[in-house]
């Protein structure tokens, strides 16, 4: 498997550069044949941006950056908000190359800034695919 690490600022709440961004790191991906990029946790939101954050467009992420991975035929982790029981999470997601959803992973523990934010992290130690959990840092 051919790993990428794609590290850059994050737009910081502007959803539509990020999906930019995104896309094109994909399609860079694609053409060098990597088989799963990883980018930093929150990229699309950035860090204050995340309680402003509506569940839904927390949802509709998930969906365009599903349907990214599958356009560039590329798989995907990085940080996305959830909001699971009442708590938002910080957690990594893992999308496959063909708009599944591989995996996805609570932070298990939080800087004093992301608690201050109100993530919280997992208690649910529990392993996912293959006994690996998907992170980002």
């Amino acid at each position: 498997m051919r790993l990428a690490f794609y590290q850059i600022k994050s737009p910081a709440g502007d959803v539509p550069a990020g999906l930019s961004l995104l896309k094109t790191a994909l399609a860079e991906a694609a053409i060098k044949r990597v088989d799963m990029l990883v980018l930093p946790e929150l990229f699309l939101l950035g860090y204050n941006a995340v309680l402003g954050t509506p569940d839904q467009v927390a949802s509709d992420l998930q969906t365009s950056v599903a349907w990214l991975c599958a356009q560039h035929g590329v798989a995907l982790t990085l940080g996305l908000p959830e909001r699971a029981n009442g708590k938002l999470f910080n957690s990594a997601f893992s999308f496959g190359p063909d708009v599944e959803t591989l995996a996805s992973s609570a932070k298990s523990s939080c800087l004093a800034l992301l608690k201050r934010l109100c993530l919280f992290p997992t208690t649910d130690m529990s392993p996912l695919i293959l006994r690996v959990r998907p992170s980002v840092c």
